[in-house]
């Protein structure tokens, strides 16, 4: 859709009536459906139900092929690659087995962003341009076609679909977009063209609580799609305030981008009443991971993308271990990623999972970045998802909210918003909780302040950290 026409139907849906204004983004919704579901669509779901039951031989010829195939193709037509491989030694007739995919040199975010048009096609301006959050304040822009979007829109839908997913049913979004409010009434609501809800994931407190659960309501959406933190934040906000939304629409709860804490993913199930699917992704279109049916470990599509933990020493980690999941997007053909380093750790699982008996690389735990891991005085790395991110949040009752922050090995800061000062033995029995993990290489201190504030995409930290290159860098 050409972006005046976008922005002239965008204003219309803003200035008309609710019922009106639901009724032009509903047909929209269902155009636009039906260009993004088209040819590339359906070619890209009849492949994935053809491969997903294939050996893992079958899988291993399949991603070897399609490396052979992006690497000739970006060293045809991206100078960027070319001349990063050839500083190393590299070149594509080298990749004749699986096994030498671990030849060609990793490349990172900051390599492609300070040289976007080496890492793209030429063509490639012509195209989509978007950007991902940044750990340093500069987002990583990138270019993709409607193909990428397409087959982007395939893999989440075979991934959704297990929770009957419809591409044409309404959503509520709380992720980080701005918010033009004023939807039936509400400020922090807008009706987006393409027929979803956006809520504010800024605005969420115990007084506005019941605007956002009234409008969802009102709505009735079919699935909601937020940060984790975001729907926490509002969930407990509503529980707090003994609202619920007792019957309701929802066919499942979306969530991604963040890590989804054990105690978060009890309240959303209580509260909603709805199937969680809880999956890994990026902006950058390198690596897809959700769960199947029987359990909650991420499985990786193998057609997608190649996925690969690998250890600090450059070899690959073994089942249990952590390291730093790289990845190569197969189908991103304007601004290309090949055997890119992501920014995130995680425990790598086995090569089969056998309840949905399916040869695909699981993961037992995406710990996120090396923002997400707390130094101990010793310089001993704990993942925070380990030490803190279990806390039973009964410790953390009396607070608004709450986030740890650490600026300098061996020491912790718990940062938190209360109406009242927190008591000592609340302290105490923190810190025991958090001793029981890390052991006595950390000191905790607390520090009351008067507001906690989200990134600027929109997202809430637990954790911050300024050590190892700082920030809280989020996947999409």
């Amino acid at each position: 859709m050409k972006e005046w026409i976008k922005m002239m139907l965008g204003a219309t849906v803003r200035r008309a009536p609710a019922v009106g204004a639901e009724f032009i983004a509903a047909k929209t919704k269902a155009m636009i459906a039906r260009r993004d579901l088209g040819s590339t669509y359906q070619s890209v779901r009849a492949h994935i139900r053809s491969t997903e039951y294939a050996t893992g031989e079958e899988i291993r010829a399949f991603q070897l092929k399609k490396c052979k195939d992006i690497v000739q193709y970006a060293w045809e037509h991206c100078s960027g690659y070319r001349e990063h491989w050839k500083k190393y030694g590299f070149a594509p007739e080298q990749l004749q087995s699986y096994s030498d995919i671990r030849r060609i040199p990793e490349i990172s975010k900051e390599q492609i962003r300070d040289n976007l048009a080496g890492f793209s096609t030429k063509e490639s301006s012509r195209c989509k341009y978007i950007t991902t959050s940044g750990s340093t304040g500069i987002p990583l822009g990138l270019y993709l076609d409607r193909a990428a979007e397409s087959t982007e829109f395939a893999f989440l839908h075979d991934m959704w679909e297990e929770r009957s997913f419809c591409p044409v049913s309404r959503s509520v979004i709380i992720r980080g977009a701005g918010v033009q409010g004023g939807f039936r009434g509400n400020p922090y609501a807008e009706l987006t063209l393409f027929g979803d809800l956006l809520l504010s994931a800024y605005h969420i407190t115990r007084e506005t609580a019941h605007l956002y659960l009234d409008t969802i309501k009102i709505f009735k959406p079919g699935y909601i799609q937020a940060y984790p933190s975001a729907l926490t934040q509002l969930t407990i906000a509503c529980i707090e305030t003994g609202i619920s939304i007792e019957k309701h629409d929802l066919q499942a709860i979306i969530l991604a981008s963040e890590k989804l804490y054990d105690k978060d993913k009890e309240y959303l199930q209580r509260f909603w009443k709805a199937p969680l699917i809880h999956f890994y992704g990026m902006t950058e279109k390198v690596i897809l991971a959700g769960p199947c049916k029987s359990n909650d470990l991420f499985h990786v599509y193998p057609q997608y993308g190649l996925a690969e933990v690998i250890k600090e020493d450059g070899s690959e980690a073994a089942e249990d271990e952590m390291g730093h999941l790289v990845g190569t997007s197969f189908f991103m053909r304007k601004t290309l990623f090949i055997r890119y380093r992501t920014g995130d750790l995680a425990v790598k699982g086995n090569n089969y999972c056998p309840d949905c008996r399916r040869h695909y690389l699981l993961l037992k735990e995406i710990v996120g970045r090396n923002a997400e891991l707390i130094i101990t005085d010793d310089y001993h790395k704990i993942p925070f998802s380990m030490a803190i991110g279990s806390i039973h949040n009964k410790l953390f009752q009396g607070m608004d909210q709450f986030q740890f922050m650490q600026a300098t090995a061996g020491n912790l800061v718990c940062k938190y918003v209360s109406h009242e000062e927190m008591p000592t033995w609340q302290k105490q029995a923190i810190e025991t909780d958090i001793r029981e993990k890390v052991g006595k290489h950390l000191q905790l201190s607390f520090q009351r302040v008067p507001i906690i504030p989200k990134n600027v995409n929109g997202k809430y930290s637990f954790f911050k950290s300024e050590l190892l290159g700082g920030g809280h860098d989020e996947p999409r």
